[in-house]
């Protein structure tokens, strides 16, 4: 099973940010279809293996966490684009990543937590023009809180991955 940790975007938000993926050309990008942002990316992982994983994830304690949506860019830059998103900023949100890093510490990290929300995935362009075509859409700057977060499996199809929750873990109020 092709496994990871995120937290949803809420629906009025999740609206505002496919309105932002309505504006971007899409000519030479695959858009997301699902919004969340991911925590930790696990890989393939047995089976067997989600039961303990899942009692682990249960362990971690965090309150409701407050995320702020800042601005598109892109990763591993404007001049490179690889992967269009919405960068957020939330310090809890941060130490949430950490913590779940810390329990899963058999799943390494390849890459620092970097907290957004990808918009599309870049497969082939003239990367000069998607930044400038980028550069003028402007992000929807919204301050919002989530309550939980899940551990997904991610189906690879022709059209793009399918999305389905494993497990919902709630905050502790």
């Amino acid at each position: 099973m092709r496994l990871f940790i995120a937290v949803e975007m809420p629906e009025e938000l999740s609206e505002k940010i496919n309105e932002i993926k309505r504006r971007i050309p899409t000519k030479g990008l695959k858009l997301t279809r699902d919004n969340h942002i991911t925590l930790k990316f696990l890989g393939e992982v047995p089976e067997s293996r989600v039961g303990e994983i899942t009692s682990r994830l249960k362990e971690i304690i965090f309150s409701p966490i407050k995320i702020k949506t800042l601005y598109i860019d892109a990763f591993p830059n404007m001049n490179k684009p690889r992967v269009i998103h919405l960068k957020c900023d939330s310090p809890q949100l941060i130490e949430l990543a950490k913590n779940i890093s810390n329990k899963l510490k058999e799943y390494p990290d390849d890459k620092p937590f970097v907290p957004h929300i990808t918009l599309a995935r870049v497969k082939f362009l003239n990367k000069p023009e998607l930044k400038e075509k980028i550069k003028d859409i402007i992000a929807v700057q919204e301050e919002f809180a989530i309550n939980s977060f899940c551990l997904k499996q991610s189906v690879l199809k022709p059209d793009g991955p399918e999305y389905k929750n494993i497990e919902v873990f709630e905050a502790n109020d």
